[in-house]
């Protein structure tokens, strides 16, 4: 555990603004990314890849990336990867020259979110264990922020300079993230018993995860509805940015 006092809550007030920046970063634009394909020549299906990438990859990704982690007891490398990649998704969903790179760049913005789970664990390990409950509610709480933060910010960029703009204010917003945790420290962890492949299987497909992870499901099924499809409508209608 790293010294408490005033060092230990600018740390963890620094890495709370990250967490912010994290996903503010991811979701800027997510309202505009769609209408903006369309814009520049997507279909309706192109759409829908684009939307859907992001979630794609990080189902298969989020998992082996976790397990790197444990086996690595490493966290930082992971961290500093997740917002380094966020900027070049940012800036790379900025220039792409065709509706298909936007969904190349998308997807990496998922690949990107895959590290999420080292950001949430460093900070857990900034607590005591008995503290677990709270760090993991204050790093949700400063995570929903972020899309609070996000949905704002990007309308008023959007509305200001137009559908590319908001894609720059991810670049912004994930270097200032990338910049608060330079300095984190890397706190030791546990060596724990290795993940196995049958205690993975049996892990998941234990029904009340199932039953959770259907209702989840179905829960992003109508977030990215609304993300991917309502907003090529509502320009349909005659809304602007």
């Amino acid at each position: 555990m790293i010294d408490t006092g005033k060092q230990h809550r600018l740390l963890l007030a620094a890495y709370c603004v990250a967490v912010s920046c994290f996903w503010a970063a991811q979701h800027v634009y997510s309202a505009f990314l769609p209408v903006y394909a369309k814009d520049i020549g997507a279909s309706l299906t192109l759409v829908g890849i684009v939307v859907a990438g992001y979630g794609f990859v990080q189902s298969v990704l989020r998992i082996p990336l976790g397990m790197i982690s444990d086996r690595w007891r490493r966290r930082k490398p992971f961290v500093l990867a997740g917002f380094s990649i966020i900027v070049v998704s940012c800036l790379g969903l900025a220039s792409s020259p065709a509706p298909e790179w936007l969904a190349v760049f998308r997807t990496l913005a998922g690949v990107a979110a895959s590290f999420y789970s080292s950001v949430a664990v460093l900070f857990v390990s900034y607590f005591p264990r008995r503290d677990a409950v709270r760090a993991v509610s204050l790093v949700a709480f400063f995570q929903q922020f972020g899309l609070v933060i996000a949905s704002v910010l990007g309308a008023l960029v959007a509305g200001r300079y137009g559908y590319i703009g908001p894609f720059y204010a991810g670049a912004v917003l994930a270097t200032i993230g990338l910049l608060l945790v330079l300095r984190a420290p890397e706190e030791s962890t546990e060596r724990g018993e290795p993940v196995r492949l049958q205690g993975l299987l049996k892990t998941i497909t234990e029904p009340g995860l199932l039953l959770v992870s259907v209702i989840g499901a179905m829960l992003m099924y109508v977030n990215y509805v609304v993300n991917g499809f309502v907003p090529v409508y509502a320009e349909q209608l005659g809304a602007n940015a």
